[in-house]
């Protein structure tokens, strides 16, 4: 039973969403997303009041923040690096400008002709059907979530295509790759917008809340744990260090890699041990 208690306990701080915390941690992203959207450059429509588009914004969070939960699963990235990645998405794509997410027109921006959709400026394709395609733009919570799901897929999908998307978490290299192959249609190699777009992306992750508790570590993945580590951490429950905020650090495998084990409150008031590897250093 105390493998079990530390795998779930792993699970949920690893990968941001599981069990009865989901609902918890979808809030706290999407007021995280909120805060930034805030911050960042915005195009203003006529009309269109501070506290309007603040509870416009507030519904755009919501919905990206709901869009990414199927896909915080433990397979690829967390459900903040890939949240804040489509937030970076869109506010480069439509500066969120209320026109372009209702549906009604940009004087200037021509949206592909037509072609794109939403804040996500999402093409009807194999991945969105047409007659899903025709339902994304709105500013109501519907229509924003679908368009937030709508980006999703499309994101995952192209972030599968560059070979970024699975075990990994996601990097500076890999989000540049995947804001390439989104503008693109499918191209990996990053160019000059999408390195930049990278670097807004991982300026913002600094501050992501599930940003790993000990410098220089990142919350390990659960395929990468191996049968020794987990002994160890399993080791920590029930032992007299067994406090919150207690931290171990060892070298397992050959050549030697340093992995920690700190014990932590997690979000749904149990106590249990983290498991976090060193970054590499490349």
């Amino acid at each position: 039973m105390k493998h079990l208690r530390i795998w779930a306990c792993c699970l949920l701080t690893v990968f941001g969403f599981s069990g009865t915390a989901s609902a918890t941690r979808t809030e706290s992203l999407a007021r995280w997303l909120f805060e930034t959207a805030k911050e960042l450059p915005r195009s203003h429509a006529p009309g269109e009041t501070e506290p309007e588009e603040h509870a416009r914004l507030e519904r755009v969070s919501k919905g990206y923040a709901q869009a990414v939960v199927p896909y915080a699963d433990g397979k690829g990235w967390t459900g903040s690096e890939l949240a804040m990645a489509l937030l970076i998405l869109i506010a480069e794509e439509t500066k969120l400008d209320k026109r372009i997410h209702e549906g009604t027109g940009h004087p200037v921006w021509h949206e592909d002709h037509g072609r794109s959709k939403c804040l996500g400026q999402v093409q009807a394709s194999g991945l969105v059907p047409r007659q899903i395609w025709a339902t994304l733009t709105g500013s109501d919570d519907d229509a924003t979530l679908r368009c937030a799901e709508a980006t999703a897929t499309v994101w995952v999908s192209m972030a599968k295509q560059c070979g970024v998307w699975y075990s990994q978490r996601a990097s500076r290299a890999g989000v540049a790759a995947t804001f390439m192959a989104y503008g693109s249609g499918g191209s990996c190699t990053p160019d000059e917008r999408a390195w930049s777009r990278a670097d807004k992306w991982l300026a913002r992750m600094q501050k992501r809340p599930d940003r790993s508790p000990i410098r220089g570590y990142r919350r390990a993945f659960p395929s990468e744990i191996p049968e020794d580590v987990r002994r160890e951490a399993t080791s920590l429950l029930g032992s007299e260090d067994f406090h919150i905020g207690h931290e171990r650090r060892m070298g397992f495998g050959s050549p030697p890699r340093s992995w920690a084990f700190r014990v932590e409150a997690h979000a749904d008031g149990k106590i249990g041990v983290s498991v976090l590897l060193e970054e590499n250093p490349e």
